[in-house]
């Protein structure tokens, strides 16, 4: 291969596909042929000035044929002759395998955030005001009066420490209201507590315990790659700067391409891509 510096040409060796695939073309047919690297070491993408890359070197008579893997598609074809395809693919998102990386939020997985939502903000507040209301209107204990008997500690306050105390199993003191039917109340919701926790702390395990994490993408309509900055951190991602993908998301997808053009998230071959998804 000829690579051509500003003020001396560096001869190097390739080998590969392509390589041997040219090598037999040349044996077959009879010709020789000198390699080169195009100097702005894109595929080849249509700008505003034209093209660029290898569709460039071959557009303007640089090269008489360009041997790699050149994905074909409709805008290039228009312009370029293409020989049949050795080879069909298509486009594949690579992200980075994390090992050993728990979420800060962990502690909350074992349950849905809805599940959380109600149990914080609606099971708590009837439990501790359905024990309370109980408890005052009992003739054992407030009988609808502003201050409970005078031997009897017992307050909305200590009927919210009860619950909490006993959702949780915190070995704490509490008070312990004198209505049966607050008492009824406050065994019911202990046995919720008790089988909360049961369950909780099943789970917590399998969630906590370190395992393999990636971001698990569904596909290009996935709402980490069509609203980046909307996740936080916001997602980063990225293509060959000139490349098929690169022109196919120019085309069909405007917003992403204009999220990776305005951060400069292009990469110039496929080698530094993949090493910035593994430094990242």
């Amino acid at each position: 291969m000829r690579k051509v510096f500003r003020n001396r040409t560096l001869l190097k060796c390739c080998s590969g596909y392509c390589v041997d695939l040219l090598n037999k073309l040349a044996n077959d047919i009879g010709f020789t042929y000198t390699l080169y690297k195009v100097r702005d070491e894109k595929w080849g993408l249509k700008t505003e000035n034209g093209w660029n890359g290898l569709i460039a070197d071959l557009m303007h008579n640089k090269a008489d044929m360009c041997v790699t893997s050149l994905k074909l598609n409709s805008e290039r074809a228009r312009d370029i002759d293409f020989s049949l395809p050795f080879l069909d693919t298509g486009i594949s998102i690579i992200v980075k395998i994390r090992s050993g990386v728990l979420s800060p939020t962990a502690f909350l997985e074992p349950f849905e955030y809805s599940t959380w939502v109600i149990i914080l903000f609606v099971c708590i507040h009837v439990a501790a005001i359905s024990i309370f209301v109980f408890e005052w209107v009992s003739p054992y204990s407030f009988n609808m009066q502003k201050y409970p008997p005078p031997e009897h500690k017992f307050s909305l306050f200590r009927s919210y420490w009860l619950v909490w105390a006993t959702l949780f199993s915190a070995s704490v003191s509490t008070d312990v209201p004198k209505s049966t039917v607050s008492r009824l109340m406050a065994l019911v919701w202990a046995a919720f507590g008790l089988t909360f926790l049961a369950v909780y702390t099943a789970n917590l395990a399998a969630f906590m315990i370190t395992r393999v994490q990636y971001y698990d993408l569904s596909g290009i309509h996935d709402p980490m790659l069509n609203f980046p900055q909307d996740q936080k951190p916001p997602f980063r991602f990225g293509t060959v700067d000139g490349g098929n993908t690169h022109e196919t998301m120019k085309r069909n997808w405007h917003k992403m391409h204009e999220y990776v053009k305005h951060n400069k998230f292009f990469r110039m071959n496929i080698s530094s891509g993949i090493e910035a998804v593994k430094n990242e």
